[in-house]
């Protein structure tokens, strides 16, 4: 597969704490709901982090943006 799931699934979706490896090299890391990724940490392939609580894919609210330099 293009990608790498690790963690707990419910219907075949992850569901609750787990791991996400995209194929084109993002990282996501944290709680999952149905298969999306609601909150934690994602690592981007360019090395920088975004932590916090994500909605559609993006940080929503309070988060915090690292970048590796």
């Amino acid at each position: 597969p293009d990608y790498k799931i690790e963690g707990n699934f419910s219907n075949g979706q992850l569901e609750g704490r787990g791991k996400m490896r995209t194929a084109d090299g993002h990282l996501l890391e944290g709680q999952f709901q149905k298969g999306v990724f609601i909150k934690g940490k994602a690592t981007l392939p360019n090395g920088i982090t975004a932590m916090g609580v994500f909605k559609n894919q993006a940080l929503h609210g309070p988060g915090r943006v690292t970048h590796p330099n």
